[in-house]
């Protein structure tokens, strides 16, 4: 039997993994979340699983949890779920990532680990806005916040640690998981394509894929692979995300639920970051996600500058995409950088 660890196990996608993985009785769950107090399924099954308590920037306690439980899978999902102070933000996101993939390697002389699956996250192509056809795997990246670089960070932190130490990687690219109650009626109220109730994915669809991520043979000689989970759009919508590479890979995966589906469990027993930045529901900060849960989209941004529209006057109308797309990326690496000190 394998030996699973969940960094995030608390949270609304760590929980629901780990209460599948336990139910179908496929390894031995290790837990690591820095959560206050535990959600109810959490409590419910703590007798069936080992818990840590602590941060991700705690190294000794990474190699510790790799070396006593002799972990054999970890599936990295803890991370500030949005964006936030860069002091905040940046030591799970930024740095975390670099303590796991540190651990790892620190840990893996004698192929203790067999494979490692990391979270990423849709925000990283907000900057696309609505979109009449799903957007493939390969769509460069379109990040609008400092939590979608640290997205991007991350992504590119765990495809050079998979393609130099040739650990196979699985990264999970999650859609639109809501947090809050206001998040489900802000995405109720969207209607543009792509957006809204079609970049949906309930909890239970990201955890029946992290347990095929888990389960399913790869092939000999795979190394590294990002993959896009959501759940189905409503009938005769697209979704934002193409999964076909999703299903491909393991083995014939499929989401079950549409929107509502397992909105009733989004929200419960859940803390709540209150560290999150604020935003006003009106006059919303281009390419940000409004705590409301509202992606902000820039066509339809009614924000002026000395009564000038700013979509008229932006530099993007000025260059061309591809300058525009290379700016995008740069902006994006210079912000990790800068709020790390790094020169």
């Amino acid at each position: 039997m394998e030996n699973i660890l969940i960094s995030g196990v608390c949270g609304r996608i760590g929980s629901a993994a780990c209460e599948l993985l336990v139910q179908n009785k496929y390894a031995n769950i290790v837990g690591l979340d820095i959560a206050p107090t535990l959600p109810t399924n959490i409590i419910q099954l703590k007798s069936k699983i080992t818990f840590y308590h602590g941060s991700l920037t705690d190294y000794e306690l990474l190699l510790k949890i790799l070396k006593d439980e002799n972990i054999s899978i970890i599936v990295h999902l803890a991370a500030v779920p949005d964006d936030a102070e860069p002091s905040i933000l940046l030591p799970p996101n930024v740095t975390g990532v670099a303590l796991v993939l540190k651990a790892v390697a620190a840990i893996n002389t004698k192929n203790q680990i067999k494979r490692l699956i990391i979270a990423s996250s849709g925000k990283l192509y907000c900057g696309y806005n609505s979109v009449t056809t799903p957007l493939k795997i390969d769509a460069p990246y379109s990040p609008r916040c400092l939590y979608g670089a640290t997205k991007a960070f991350a992504e590119a932190a765990a495809e050079s640690f998979a393609l130099s130490s040739k650990l196979p990687t699985i990264l999970l690219r999650f859609a639109w998981c809501p947090r809050t109650l206001a998040d489900v009626e802000a995405m109720k109220q969207i209607t543009e394509k792509g957006l809204g109730k079609d970049e949906f994915l309930s909890p239970r669809d990201a955890a029946s894929c992290i347990y095929r991520a888990c389960s399913v043979e790869l092939p000999s000689d795979f190394v590294y692979a990002p993959l896009f989970v959501q759940s189905n759009p409503p009938p005769g919508r697209n979704g934002r995300f193409d999964i076909s590479n999703t299903t491909k890979l393991l083995n014939g995966w499929q989401p079950k639920d549409t929107f509502p589906a397992g909105i009733e469990e989004i929200c419960k027993d859940r803390i709540m970051n209150v560290q999150l930045k604020k935003r006003e529901s009106n006059g919303y900060n281009i390419g940000v996600k409004s705590d409301d849960g509202l992606y902000l989209r820039l066509l339809n941004t009614k924000e002026t500058t000395n009564g000038r529209n700013i979509l008229q006057h932006s530099v993007k109308q000025r260059v061309s995409a591809e300058e525009w797309q290379l700016r995008i990326e740069l902006a994006a690496c210079y912000r990790v950088f800068a709020a790390l000190k790094w020169t």
